[in-house]
């Protein structure tokens, strides 16, 4: 059999080839069509966008800033990278200009809608700290459930209180390196390193959220006394005291804050009905109404006494 196989010339073997070829691709000629068909299309449309994107018709012309209180939509606009007139509205990515608005830790949440041609609109929703606390660096804002948000200038949201007593807790922990330290003793000192600052972190988080629930019990009771500002001083032994322009000092320890801001009234009762004039006053763990201590001043000289009454 083999010896009566019909041996084809180069130039038949070429034709056979190329009269397969073309079987082939007349079954296929509509998915082949298709294709080319798709090809060019997608090149137009590449093409034409392209041509859009570098025409004027989608430099941006405005951006619309929903949810702003403290910051003004110029200050979102830049923080966004965005830039009126430069930016092109139809190949700018929504989710990269959300990503930049979200780095900045003043914001909560942020949600970007391109309206084509030429404008785009920020949704946001700022941070809301309730107290600062002075920190190595400056100051630092927090919730009321003493999550750091920012290092910030006060001036960002005024009157808010400000919490002193915690600046060398806010320092980093180092732990001094021994002589000839070997790896595995690095490894363990910064991992103790970082246990460290992580229970520093926790206890700053705790005193602020103490120093929190404090200023909202005396704005519960006595706001007025928070008008002009308020600085809320802590310390390891003595607890919080609350300084307030004009007014006495009021020293409240750890706990009972609820009682204790409640017995202010009586116990300013008590230095009215003895005219004295009161620079401090000390209010004890004791539920008795009218219980405490008063530092005062004698009227027209420097004399300070304390007197403690039941």
């Amino acid at each position: 059999m083999a010896g009566n196989r019909k041996v084809l010339k180069p130039h038949q073997r070429i034709a056979a080839v190329l009269s397969s070829v073309g079987r082939k691709a007349w079954a296929r000629r509509a998915w082949i069509a298709g294709s080319v068909a798709f090809m060019l299309s997608s090149a137009g449309i590449h093409q034409a966008a392209g041509h859009l994107s570098r025409t004027g018709r989608f430099n941006l012309k405005n951006v619309e800033v929903l949810g702003a209180f403290r910051f003004d939509p110029a200050m979102v606009e830049e923080i966004c990278g965005l830039e009126t007139g430069v930016t092109n509205v139809f190949t700018t990515d929504a989710d990269e200009v959300m990503d930049r608005c979200m780095e900045d830790d003043r914001i909560e949440w942020a949600e970007v809608t391109r309206l084509l041609p030429d404008r785009i609109r920020i949704r946001i929703r700022e941070a809301s700290p309730v107290i600062f606390a002075a920190a190595p660096e400056g100051v630092r804002a927090f919730d009321s459930m003493g999550r750091r948000y920012f290092a910030a200038d006060p001036d960002w949201a005024p009157g808010l209180p400000l919490l002193t007593g915690l600046q060398q807790m806010m320092e980093p922990v180092v732990l001094a390196a021994q002589d000839d330290e070997t790896p595995r003793q690095r490894r363990s000192r910064l991992a103790r390193q970082a246990q460290a600052d992580r229970e520093h972190a926790d206890r700053v988080g705790q005193v602020v959220a103490e120093a929190a629930r404090l200023v909202a019990c005396m704005d519960t009771r006595h706001p007025d006394w928070l008008q002009g500002g308020v600085v809320v001083d802590w310390d390891e032994a003595l607890g919080f005291e609350l300084r307030m322009p004009d007014r006495p000092v009021i020293s409240f320890g750890f706990e009972g804050f609820d009682e204790k801001v409640a017995r202010i009234d009586s116990v300013l009762a008590v230095a009215m009905a003895r005219d004295l004039d009161v620079e401090q006053i000390y209010l004890d763990d004791d539920e008795s109404s009218s219980s405490g201590s008063l530092r005062w001043r004698e009227k027209g000289t420097a004399l300070t006494s304390v007197v403690t009454f039941e």
